[in-house]
């Protein structure tokens, strides 16, 4: 009997303990201690760490004329874009948004997102520019959502292609990997914006192929053997000095001006007023809350599926859209065009002739097209 009772005691202490453990556990992934997640970080200024080169405000690479809090002028040295061929073309990375690899000052290798959504030249984060020794010039007036100042880039190398002294800005933030509550990875990323991709002729991402085309000193010329459809495309400037590449193209049986962002990686983004008139033309499946990463950290969106969704001169079975509540960040007329619509297929960016063009999928599987 004793025997037994220690028994039936031990027992029930080992459950006592397993629910001990699985409630402390789920306190533990609901902090977000135990999950493995990626969070944005924000740090001082890098210009203020010990050691860190500082440019004046007027040096040998630019100079800011006027430095207002709500304008801010600066004159760049003459940016050179050379490449061993007419055409730059590199391999694509692994990953929803559209990166490559590249060499910053010839020393160290970094992914390159190639922005469309970005209206500067060059953004290196925090953790690039401090690991690469660049030169700072800190501004202290807003110059955007989490920019820091101007810093000094001789050059970065892409595939055959080099930019040298491309007007560069840096970040006071990063995303890193964390487990545990500890980083485990920061993310050391260099953005390629519209400021400097308009200098190209045209931009080719082809996602079947998983490459990334520049043409240099090339026009842009579909191959006879397939088929492509066009947009009117325009490089527009809203506000002060903020670029952004609009096409004009049938959205859910309307013809929109809609911004292209090859940074974004679902079929919409929109702003809740604009939803407010989309919602009544598409067929929604489900709606849920879900977080998206932009530029300065995640944000909070309602995350839609809709149903026979048309872009273009197709009809995507399925498409997820990011509705985002208007914020100092994210204003009302924001309506982005991102990468899922072209999973399967190829985009080009004419900037020579202002057109934007979508290859026709060989394989249209669930994918109907007018």
């Amino acid at each position: 009997m004793r025997k037994k009772t220690v028994a039936i005691v031990s027992l029930w202490a080992f459950v006592a303990l397993c629910w001990a453990l699985v409630i402390g556990w789920r306190l533990l992934d609901r902090s977000g201690v135990l999950d493995e997640r990626i969070v944005y970080v924000e740090t001082a200024d890098p210009a203020s760490r010990p050691g860190v080169p500082i440019l004046d405000a007027n040096n040998a690479f630019f100079t800011v004329m006027k430095a207002e809090p709500n304008r801010v002028e600066v004159q760049w040295s003459r940016t050179e874009i050379h490449g061993e061929h007419p055409i730059c073309r590199v391999k694509r990375l692994d990953g929803p948004a559209t990166s490559v690899m590249g060499t910053l000052n010839g020393e160290r290798q970094y992914p390159i997102l190639i922005d469309t959504g970005c209206n500067q030249g060059l953004i290196v984060n925090d953790v690039v520019a401090l690991e690469s020794g660049l030169g700072l010039c800190p501004i202290d007036v807003e110059l955007g959502s989490g920019l820091g100042g101007f810093c000094h880039v001789d050059e970065i190398e892409i595939g055959g292609m080099t930019i040298r002294k491309p007007p560069c800005c840096y970040t006071r933030g990063h995303y890193e990997r964390r487990a545990f509550g500890k980083p485990t990875q920061k993310e050391r990323q260099v953005i390629l914006g519209l400021n400097l991709m308009r200098g190209f002729r045209y931009l080719l991402i082809d996602n079947v192929a998983s490459e990334v085309e520049f043409g240099l000193g090339q026009s842009f010329a579909p191959d006879p053997n397939e088929s492509w459809w066009q947009f009117p495309m325009s490089i527009e400037t809203e506000g002060w000095n903020r670029l952004r590449a609009l096409v004009e193209m049938p959205i859910a049986g309307q013809t929109r001006r809609i911004m292209i962002d090859t940074a974004a990686s679902w079929n919409l983004y929109v702003s809740r007023s604009i939803w407010k008139e989309l919602s009544r033309e598409v067929n929604i499946i489900e709606t849920s809350q879900s977080r998206s990463k932009m530029f300065r950290g995640w944000t909070d969106v309602e995350k839609v599926t809709v149903e026979q969704f048309q872009i273009g001169q197709r009809t995507l079975s399925r498409a997820t859209i990011a509705v985002v509540d208007e914020s100092a960040a994210w204003k009302s007329d924001n309506f982005l065009l991102g990468m899922d619509n072209f999973a399967d297929t190829a985009i080009a960016l004419d900037f020579e002739d202002n057109r934007f063009w979508i290859r026709e999928p060989l394989d249209q599987g669930l994918i109907e097209t007018d």
